[in-house]
Parts: structure tokens; sequence; C-alpha cells
């Protein structure tokens, strides 16, 4: 079993439940808790809407998290429209409940979540190495440039016959999408060599495709968890402020007072 680098509590728990738990059954637990989670979520704003009795509390600050959690990566599943959706419930809770209690916890949420990919990018890394060590030792030896370049063609999504330029208006607005994202992962690569933490600071500020990304380039290249968490921790938190700020402003602008 892998025993992660970072001997704390967090990268811990995150292995074992890794190690444990099928992709299959997180999917599942990931839809379920989402889905409860949320139920959670509204009923606390309709309860503030409606002025009644409905005060879920802890509840519905718990079921934020899960959402965002959930939306950040921490199951490691796909799970469509989630990560969107963390960021309205984000909005309407900072006008409902405390703004500053909001926005901390949903950032450590989302901080959790991608420290889930962290600590599985570090658990293949470290199998990774033991097989290899395994293999030098009994002489047997892996193509490695032959799989990266089979991984290279995978990743650019095309059939190495088919000629660059064929296809349509369609299939050329695909590649050329998907040459802009290599290259801007090439940029990020470089980045996070340089300054790791910088980067993911800054790629944590704003919603886009390439956090998660950074994440991983981040385990494998060896950067501290705790490094790693302040700075994504950090990006997170002026993220979650501003979307908090955004429901306050909803508010002000409807004439309606908390």
């Amino acid at each position: 079993m892998y025993q992660p680098d970072d001997a704390n509590f967090i990268t811990r728990a995150h292995a074992w439940v890794l190690h444990h738990w099928p992709t299959t059954l997180r999917r599942r637990v990931a839809v379920v808790a989402v889905l409860v989670a949320t139920s959670l979520v509204l009923l606390s704003w309709l309860g503030a809407l409606l002025e009644t009795a409905v005060d879920l509390g802890l509840l519905a600050i718990i079921g934020l998290m899960v959402v965002c959690w959930v939306g950040a990566g921490g199951a490691l599943v796909p799970v469509p429209g989630v990560r969107p959706l963390s960021w309205v419930m984000i909005v309407n809770q900072g006008a409902v409940l405390d703004p500053l209690l909001v926005a901390i916890l949903t950032a450590l949420a989302m901080a959790l979540g991608q420290s889930s990919y962290f600590v599985a990018t570090r658990a293949g890394k470290h199998h990774h190495e033991k097989v290899r060590d395994g293999d030098r030792a009994s002489g047997r030896h892996h193509d490695d440039d032959a799989a990266t370049t089979v991984a290279g063609v995978a990743s650019a999504g095309r059939d190495p016959s088919e000629p660059p330029g064929s296809g349509g208006r369609s299939t050329r607005l695909v590649t050329r999408a998907r040459s802009a994202m290599s290259r801007a992962r090439e940029y990020v690569e470089r980045r996070m060599h340089r300054h790791p933490q910088r980067t993911v600071f800054a790629l944590s500020l704003i919603p886009n495709p390439l956090t998660t990304f950074a994440t991983v380039t981040a385990a494998a290249i060896g950067m501290e968890y705790g490094r790693f968490f302040a700075a994504s921790l950090a990006g997170f938190l002026v993220l979650t402020s501003v979307l908090v700020i955004a429901g306050q402003g909803i508010l002000l602008a409807l004439g309606i007072s908390t």
C-alpha cells in the first residue's frame, strides 16, 4: 500500500480512500453526497427567503462544503455540472449565511478536493518507481520513449496516419483548441518548475481547466504538500471571497437585508 511522503492526516486519509474505494463506488458516493448536500443547502436558502423556521445551520454549511469538495475533484470522479453548481451555491449561501465563514470553509473544501489529485498523482508516481526499480533488478526493460509517443498521440486525439489538415471546419477548430491547450500546459509546466507556489496560487484564483493540471504537476515534480496546500487554499480563498461578495451585492441590488 502506498504511504504518502508527507506524514499528515490529510494525505493519509486521501491515500486510504484511493486504496480501498474503487472508482465505481466513489462515483456513486459522490453523486449521492451532492444530491443530499444540495437539498440541504436549498432548504436553508428557502427557509431564509421565506422567513420560515427552517434553519439547518451547520448542516447547510457542511452540505455546501461537500458540493465544493466534489466539484474540485475530491472523489476523483467526474460529476458533470457540480463545479459550476458549487460556485452558484457559494453566491447563494454567501447572501444568507455568515459570508466570512462561507468564504473560508468553501475555499478549504476546494483545496481538499484538489488534494485528492495531488495524493493520487504522488501515489501513482511512487508505484511506478517501485515497478521500474523491480524491473531493472530483474533485467526487464520498458520502452518509455514509445510509451510517451503513444500517450502524445492519444492526447492529441488523432490517428497518426491521418493528414494534419484533413477534416471539416469543426475538426480544425477542435484541433486548434487542443493545440492551444497543449501550449498552455507546456507554459504551466515550465512555470511550475520555476515558481510552483506562485503558479498554483494564480491558477486557483479563477476557474480554469489548468488548475488540476497544475496540481498533478506539483505532485509529479515533488513539491511539498504543505506548500501546495497553502498556495491552493490562498487562491481559492480569493475566489470564494469574490463569489460571496457577489452574493452580498445581489442582495443590496434587490434591496434585501440579511
